[in-house]
């Protein structure tokens, strides 16, 4: 077996590229880590699911704000949270990563196969 040219190479990290960047945007959840939620589902990239987000929002919405009510816990919470605006932050963020890198990707993986390297002259 032979090794493969550094044109094959470069087409496999762009195939590779790509393929990550699909599975990071169609595949691959985004979850929210935040204190007291532990894996709170976002969807994908591709297709949002903010289900859930808004069942913890909706059935917590009154202890955040008689939380940040109540002059004892002023330092403690200043406004309600959102996790709603959070998962929107996450799936951006996961947007503004993978679809860039399976844009070079495919750039990378199409200029590897179309691109050729100049023939060298004839000697006569």
């Amino acid at each position: 077996m032979t090794a493969p040219t550094s044109r094959q190479f470069v087409g496999i990290v762009g195939a590779l590229a790509l393929l990550g960047a699909l599975w990071a945007v169609a595949l691959w959840p985004v979850n929210l880590a935040s204190v007291g939620l532990s894996g709170v589902r976002c969807g994908t990239a591709l297709s949002p699911d903010m289900s859930q987000v808004e069942r913890i929002y909706g059935e917590h919405q009154d202890v955040y704000y008689s939380m940040a009510g109540d002059p004892e816990f002023k330092d403690v919470v200043k406004k309600p949270v959102d996790h709603k605006a959070d998962c929107h932050g996450a799936l951006t963020t996961r947007r503004a990563w993978a679809i860039p890198l399976g844009i070079a990707g495919a750039v990378v993986m199409v200029g590897a196969i179309v691109i050729r390297r100049p023939s060298e002259p004839a000697v006569e």
